[in-house]
This record gives structure tokens, C-alpha cells and sequence, in this order.
């Protein structure tokens, strides 16, 4: 019996493990940049999401955010000359997205590369899953970078509770709490992970009481299969 639990145990916490998202940022560099934003510069890095596979709560979560209201097609709005599809974060998918997501304006084939990735990944797990997230191929993305200064270049934004879309700002810890124009706290600080493939992965949502560490796998949608984690 002993050896039949730690059997199971050991199965558990590498299912728990495999269910990471490894995010290619190739073809959208754009989508990247807008969750390394909510990560390093709006307290959101290490946060888990929550698969909801009902698609009938996605519209609702996209009015929530604002993103249904098409500000990437309003020439009026400074944001629509990052590009013309919204981009919001947390995913309208998961049960974390809706009212107070991080918008930004992306170009339409970004967001493309970026659910058809996602919904791949989604295939791998069942509703209410919690999952982490590793991206690749981020080079370029200026929130990504270690240490970033996490000063709005323009293309961040989101919906405020008087209905109005405002310029996104950073945030202490993640409480919401903005800073005072020129003060500055450092911006949150992420790892990185090589796997077995010999490439590297930045960890921007991992579950903080079993983080990822050499021998877990994430799951790339570029490769249609999992990865172990070397170091």
C-alpha cells in the first residue's frame, strides 16, 4: 500500500507540473508583451489561471474588459496605432479574465498565433485545470526583459470602472495601488529554464507551492509535445 500511494503521489505531481503553457512570442511578440507587463509590472507574475471550457462566458468577459468594444478599430484612441486586434490578459477563457484585464493593441496575425497556441494547449487539459505559463522566443518585448522600467510605452491599456479606457500603470504588489509620477520600486523579478531541447524559457506563472524545477515538463505548442526541464 505504501508503495502503491507514493506511486500515485509522484503521478499527481507530475501532472500538476506538466500543465504549463510554453508560449512561442515569434509570431506574437505583441501578446507577449502585454503579459509580461501584468507580470512584472502589475504585480501578476507566479499567478495561476483557471481553464473555464465554457465558451459561453467568454463574450461576457471580453464586455467586461472592454475588449468587445473594439478599441483597436477606433482611430480616435492613441492605442489603435499599435494595431487592430485587442489583446487582453488575463485570457477571456480562463476564469481570472474579465473586468480589469490588461488590454493592448496587437496586429490581428499576432492574435492569431497566440489563441491558436492556447487552444491547443487547452486540448492537453480538463475545465477548471489551473496551468502555468513559460514563454520563448521573447527577445525584443521590452516587459520581458529582466528588470524592465515598466514605463507605459503607449500600447497599455484597460477598461475603468466609470467605462472609460485609461493608460495602464503599474502597481505595488499586485494590490491594485498605483505609484506616485516619479517614484520607482524595482519591477518583478522573473527566472528562467533550459530544457531538454537546449532552449530557454522565462517562468511568469508557475504555482508558487510547487514550482517548476529540473525534471518537470512543460507543454510547447510549437512542438506539439512536452519538454523536460534540464536546468
Amino acid at each position: 500500500m505504501r508503495v502503491f500511494v507514493s506511486v500515485a503521489l509522484t503521478a499527481l505531481a507530475s501532472t500538476v507540473n506538466a500543465a504549463t503553457f510554453d508560449w512561442d512570442c515569434t509570431n506574437a511578440l505583441g501578446t507577449c508583451q502585454n503579459y509580461c507587463f501584468y507580470a512584472q509590472c502589475r504585480g501578476g507574475a507566479g499567478q495561476q489561471f483557471t481553464y473555464d471550457s465554457d465558451t459561453s462566458n467568454r463574450a461576457p468577459r471580453r464586455r467586461a474588459s472592454g475588449c468587445s468594444r473594439s478599441p483597436c478599430s477606433d482611430t480616435s484612441l492613441s492605442y489603435s496605432s499599435f494595431g487592430n486586434s485587442c489583446d487582453e490578459f488575463p485570457f477571456a477563457s480562463t476564469q481570472e479574465g474579465g473586468s480589469g484585464a490588461r488590454l493592448r493593441c496587437v496586429d490581428s496575425t499576432e492574435n492569431s498565433s497566440e489563441g491558436g497556441q492556447l487552444s491547443a494547449f487547452y486540448g492537453t487539459i480538463n475545465n477548471g485545470d489551473k496551468f502555468g505559463i513559460t514563454i520563448e522566443n521573447w527577445k525584443g518585448a521590452s516587459y520581458c526583459e529582466d528588470n524592465p522600467s515598466c514605463t507605459n510605452d503607449g500600447g497599455e491599456f484597460f477598461l475603468d470602472p466609470t467605462g472609460n479606457f485609461v493608460d495602464g500603470k503599474r502597481s505595488i504588489a499586485g494590490r491594485g495601488l498605483e505609484l506616485d509620477p516619479g517614484y520607482s520600486t524595482p519591477a518583478a523579478r522573473l527566472r528562467t529554464i533550459k530544457t531538454e531541447d537546449g532552449s530557454e524559457h522565462l517562468v511568469i506563472a508557475e504555482d508558487g507551492a510547487n514550482p517548476l524545477k529540473t525534471g518537470d515538463e512543460i507543454w510547447s505548442a510549437r512542438r506539439n509535445a512536452t519538454l523536460k526541464i534540464v536546468d
